[in-house]
């Protein structure tokens, strides 16, 4: 873990192999970048930014080494072959004892603070980025590292810097304050940001406002960028998505006195009993392309049409794949208790798309990206119990407590964090004629969409943050469809 991918394209008279998509399209100026439809509709439609399907991409020429996957190429036969040297399965598999936590983060901090050279540490004010810099602190004492912490500012409200700063004046650690803007400026880097990822993104705090802080860090001569990256995954840190996991897992261990009490803890918050039945309800049409074509046409399509004002004349072209296990960011895994959804979270889900944010922000800014919790010693604390990730809903149990232990109490019981937060309403209502401009030109969404229309159901409700993102998820396509002159095959 913590590595970033090799892509690699192939043809009968050329094989090519780059760390970065723009390296073999500038030395294949003539090839056709063509978009996998199936990876378009994942990220229009389901949020998600798929970073892999068994080594497929977001360009449809180009394919990627898996995790743990090498090739081999032979020169004089013009052939490849691949085989699996490593699997995160090997690692999770272990059983964990909770009483190594400790000493097992403190070797994990070991690695990564193991350097020469500056480092620059990102404090969102959470529990996971609180966790690293505490242990980062305890090296300045003991060491001549030098080590530096940023946190970002969107307004002077935010939590999250509210609680950065009570970290670090517990500490007396100087913290430097970034400010995330939102006018011109911040669109232009904004389209920096786009053409850096070099694939449709994830729209967020970790993503722009990350930016900006690497671009701070790099700045101020840093040469080491280390975050909290990773620790939701591996410790259950997304109520929002886990919880449904949470409940379903009770169940498959009889645990139905658990299960019943969590129901009724969160009846005013999550309707569980409806999003299980949807989820298992798809997971059993998926299994047909005749029932998914059915589900498709009459409830898909004319939400679709209704609410983002979908208009493809072959709908089922785009949307044929929609309801697959890899089309989204947890799949069915939800279906199958929190273990297993934590493990597609990591192999196939968010963990891949933070590893390529951080990779190609911080690489732009002449950095390398490092997390603590990006450690393959730390894969098998996946399996802890469900008692030990969760206590009272507050999720990543083991690192809050540890927090607590450090005498950090007010960060480790907090229940209200964002991650490095980022305004999406003020930047889109501060750039709206530019995006929806450059939106206008997008041969690809003008196919799919009837964007006038879709302006307009935007004017008659700013508050729908659903379309908002929807928004914001077309504008980074536009930028990179003329970036790089996309092609689709719609």
């Amino acid at each position: 873990m913590g590595q970033d991918t090799l892509y690699y394209y192939l043809d009968n008279e050329t094989f090519v192999v780059a760390s970065e998509y723009k390296a073999i399209f500038n030395m294949l100026p003539k090839m056709s970048k063509k978009i996998d439809l199936d990876f378009l509709s994942s990220y229009l439609f389901n949020h998600h930014c798929p970073r892999h399907i068994k080594g497929k991409t977001f360009y449809k020429n180009i394919n990627m080494l898996i995790p743990g996957e090498m090739i081999s190429f032979d020169l004089k036969n013009y052939s490849s072959k691949s085989f699996i040297n490593e699997s995160i399965n090997d690692y999770i598999s272990a059983k964990p004892n909770i009483k190594d936590l400790e000493s097992d983060l403190y070797l994990a901090s070991k690695y990564v603070l193991t350097t020469d050279q500056k480092i620059g540490i990102k404090l969102s004010g959470g529990v996971d980025s609180s966790l690293v810099s505490y242990l980062a602190h305890k090296e300045t004492l003991n060491s001549n590292k030098e080590i530096s912490f940023y946190t970002a500012k969107v307004n002077e409200n935010s939590n999250d810097y509210k609680y950065a700063k009570k970290f670090a004046k517990k500490f007396d650690i100087p913290l430097k304050i970034i400010d995330v803007p939102y006018d011109n400026d911040a669109l232009d880097s904004f389209n920096e940001l786009i053409n850096t990822v070099e694939i449709p993104m994830y729209l967020g705090g970790p993503s722009v406002s990350g930016s900006f802080l690497s671009k701070e860090l790099s700045k101020d001569g840093n040469k080491i960028a280390i975050s909290g990256t990773g620790a939701d995954e591996l410790f259950c840190g997304y109520p929002r998505f886990y919880r449904s996991s949470l409940y379903i897992s009770k169940i498959y261990n009889l645990d139905f006195f658990g299960a019943i009490k969590l129901k009724k803890f969160y009846k005013s918050k999550v309707k569980f009993l409806n999003f299980i039945f949807k989820e298992g309800l798809k997971e059993i049409i998926s299994q047909s392309e005749m029932m998914s074509n059915i589900y498709i046409n009459n409830i898909t399509i004319p939400f679709l049409q209704k609410k983002y004002s979908f208009q493809y004349e072959d709908p089922i072209r785009i949307l044929g794949q929609i309801l697959k296990n890899d089309s989204s960011r947890l799949g069915y895994s939800i279906n199958k208790g929190i273990f297993k959804t934590q493990k597609k979270d990591i192999s196939d889900g968010a963990i891949p798309t933070w590893l390529h944010l951080n990779d190609r922000i911080n690489m732009s800014n002449n950095m390398e990206g490092r997390s603590l919790f990006l450690n393959k010693i730390l894969l098998k604390y996946v399996g802890l119990k469900n008692k030990d990730k969760e206590q009272g809903n507050l999720w990543k149990f083991p690192l809050r407590s540890l927090l607590a232990q450090y005498n950090i109490p007010e960060i480790a019981w907090r229940n209200d964090k964002v991650g490095f937060e980022w305004d999406k309403s003020k930047f889109l209502d501060s750039n709206e004629i530019k995006i929806f401009e450059k939106i206008k030109t997008s041969t690809i969404l003008s196919k799919l969409f009837n964007l006038n229309e879709l302006f307009k159901t935007w004017d008659r409700d700013k508050t729908n943050y659903s379309l908002r993102d929807f928004l914001l998820r077309c504008y980074s396509l536009s930028v990179l469809e003329e970036k790089y002159d996309l092609k689709s095959e719609l």
